[in-house]
Formats: structure tokens, sequence, C-alpha cells
């Protein structure tokens, strides 16, 4: 079954470049003539998180060093080991020689002292602490060096594929590298995690309160306290690095992520990010068709107890489109006319592809079906052959 179907909507993406990212959308890459807003920073990148689409890129796949962004992937993999059952936000982790040994951003760890992994982790995410880091590291996967290696790992499997970690914390080293295009997949990745976010949103935290050396985290991300819609995620900063910021804010239906590497100047990363996301939200809104003007997929069902299902979009999606402007949506259904049984619709039948006029694809959509579906067996196609005698 194939449908291409033109729809007049409140959809334009003139400067819009669209990825592949995860299983909940996927887009190809336009080029842009020129950059809509100019940012000091050498390497940036726009982001909405629910389509994959890049609204803004500028040298997206320059290698640079992250600094304490390089946390970000730390704190993701804490959260996924808490997620998967493999730890608990209240273990008790005690600090090692090594973790106290770090210098720089820190939570002045002790050898020996004992905090708990949720404390250890708001260390990182709001006083950037690279002795909580290393902590955290030792404790997840027994070593630092075994915790960096599940770092390079994920981010082989997030496709981060000009990226290499040799430390948990950012500290400078010059095989410790990455780009504004990989920061944007972890960070899109970050996002889909409840804890994450609000740890990285958090503006305060106080620990050993009732002891000799009560310290507070003050969150080094300015953004919480200077743009509207703030939710987080990282910043970071050395001298080789420069300034640099992995954002994430919400308005008005968007969700975006952006990332700024190499910025020269002090605050230049939140000013450079917020030039950035405030250019977004005013050029860009949310749009969804109404479902009137989607194409209705019906897929037949060979040898099962019923003989069709109805394609489901994802619950939550839309496109963002440049203010004002219209154009003519393009869709096209990839995927079977017919499927046979048994059906488990939590796999999904296929994609609905979803184009421009210039048939440009701005995103590619899963489509499962409206229920699962048995297998039929021999007595259940006989009453329905009889049944079907009889009426």
């Amino acid at each position: 079954m194939k449908t291409n179907k033109k729809i007049k909507g409140l959809v334009s993406i003139a400067l819009a470049l669209l990825i592949f990212a995860c299983p909940l959308a996927e887009s190809k890459a336009l080029a842009t003539a020129q950059l809509p807003v100019e940012v000091e920073a050498e390497s940036a990148i726009v982001m909405e998180v629910s389509t994959g689409m890049v609204l803004y890129e500028k040298e997206i796949q320059e290698r640079h060093y992250p600094a304490s962004t390089t946390k970000l992937m730390t704190l993701l993999l804490a959260v996924e080991a808490v997620e998967r059952g493999e730890a608990s936000w209240e273990d008790r982790v005690t600090a090692s020689a090594l973790a106290e040994s770090y210098g720089g951003s820190q939570i002045f760890l002790a050898e020996g002292e004992i905090l708990t992994l949720k404390e250890l982790a708001l260390g990182v995410a709001l006083a950037s602490g690279n002795d909580a880091a290393v902590a955290i590291a030792e404790y997840l996967a027994g070593s630092h060096g075994a915790f960096v290696e599940k770092m390079n790992e994920r981010a082989k499997e997030l496709g981060m594929e000009g990226s290499h970690f040799v430390n948990a914390n950012g500290l400078h080293d010059e095989n410790h590298y990455t780009t504004a295009w990989d920061l944007c997949l972890l960070a899109r990745e970050a996002v889909k995690h409840p804890d994450l976010l609000e740890m990285t949103a958090l503006k305060h935290y106080r620990i050993r309160e009732h002891t000799s050396r009560p310290f507070q985290y003050d969150n080094k991300n300015k953004l919480l306290w200077e743009f509207e819609g703030a939710k987080g995620l990282k910043t970071g900063w050395t001298l080789e690095a420069g300034y640099c910021l992995v954002g994430y804010a919400q308005r008005q239906g968007l969700s975006l992520v952006s990332v700024v590497l190499q910025s020269p100047k002090a605050k230049g990363h939140t000013n450079d990010t917020k030039t950035l996301l405030n250019w977004a939200f005013n050029t860009y809104v949310n749009y969804k068709p109404a479902p009137q003007e989607i194409p209705q997929i019906i897929i037949n069902v060979n040898k099962g107890k019923v003989s069709q299902i109805q394609g489901l979009l994802p619950d939550q999606w839309g496109i963002p489109a440049v203010k004002g402007q219209e154009t003519i949506l393009h869709y096209t259904w990839e995927g079977p006319e017919h499927i046979s049984a048994p059906y488990d619709n939590s796999q999904p039948l296929g994609y609905l592809l979803v184009a421009n006029d210039q048939e440009q694809l701005l995103v590619k959509l899963p489509v499962r079906g409206d229920q699962s579906v048995e297998r039929a067996n021999m007595g259940f196609m006989m009453k329905n052959i009889f049944t079907n005698l009889l009426s």
C-alpha cells in the first residue's frame, strides 16, 4: 500500500537540517547556505529533540576538547545503572585516594569519606566535581579505567563517532575529544532520563550539613537563571577547551538541545547559547497535522484472528515549523501491505515518511499496529468459514 498525499499546513523547513538519531524519529541532513545568527563559539548546534531535526549548525564535526561537558556521559552511565537496578541512589560510596587527588572543580572529597551515590551525582551535575566523577566511576565499574571503557562503548552505541574519552571528568588530555554533533547526540539521549534532568536543573544542594565540613553545590549553568524554559544540562571549561555548554530548554511545545564548543570568552558559552535558543524559539513552532490530514494506514493480516489492523503513530510528535510560513506535506507509507500472524504490536510495522514540497525528508515516524494479533488455529478458521457461510 502506497500513500502519497499533499496536505496544506504550517510547515516550512527553510533552515532545517535533519538527522537519523533514535527509534522514535529519523531525518536526513539538508544543507544551509548561510547561518541565520552568529555566535563566537567555534562549533555550535541546535536540535529539536523529538524529531532530531537540526535547526542550526556551525562546524559540528570539528574536533574539540569537551572539558566538563564530558560529565554528561558520566551522569548518563550512572542514571542508566540505577535504572537497570545495578545501583541505587542511596548506595554509600567510599572515596578513594585517587578520587581525592583530583583538583580543579571539586567537592573536596577526603579519602575514606562516605557519600551516597546521589550526593556524588549531584556533585557532578551542579558543582562539576572532578573528584566526584572519579568516585562514581570507581564505584560503578571497579576502576576509573574500566568506567572509561564503558564511556567509549556507550559513545559508540549512540553514534558518537568523533569522540574518545580517557577520563570521567574532562580534565585535559590530547586524546580526550569530541564534536558538537556527538555531544548533541549524547544530550538527546540524556534528556530521556528524568533523574538526570532533575539533577542538572537543580540550582543548589547542600551536603555534610551536620559536620564540620558543610558544602553547598551551586550549579555552574547560568542558563537556569537567565533563560526562560532552561532545564539543564552541563557546562565546561579548561584553558585548552575554552568555554563549553550543552543546553536544554522547552517552550511552547518545542524541546531543544544545544551545544556550543570553544567559546573564547567568560560567559561566552552562556551568551552564545541564549542567542541560539532565542533565535530557534522565535523562529519555529511545534506543528502537528490534524488527524484527518494524515493518511490512514490499514494492514491486511494473513492467518490471524483478525483480518486487518490499523497503523498508529507515536503519541508525541510534531514538526518544527517556521512561524507563519506554509508548504505542502507529502506522506508516504514505507512498509508492507500484508503481514502474517502472529504479530506483537510493540514492534513497528514500518514508517510514515513526511516530506516537504521539495521532496526533502523531514521526519520518519515509526508505525505500529493498533493491536497484537494471535495466529488462528484450524478450529478458529473453520468456525469463521462456517459463520461466513451462514451469514
